[in-house]
């Protein structure tokens, strides 16, 4: 039987492919077309980074 995978957070406190997975989630829930920069900004809020 294999081991078990585990996925290391990165630097950024970022599970391997979260960050990926926040930013589809937020174009995809977005009414009209966002900027990057709004995008970045809503997961920095979520994730209570400066």
């Amino acid at each position: 039987m294999p081991a078990a995978v585990r996925h290391k957070r990165s630097r950024e406190g970022f599970r391997k492919g979260e960050l990926t997975r926040r930013v589809l989630e937020k174009i995809r829930d977005a009414a009209e077309p966002v900027r990057s920069l709004d995008v970045a900004r809503a997961i920095m809020v979520e994730c209570l980074m400066d």
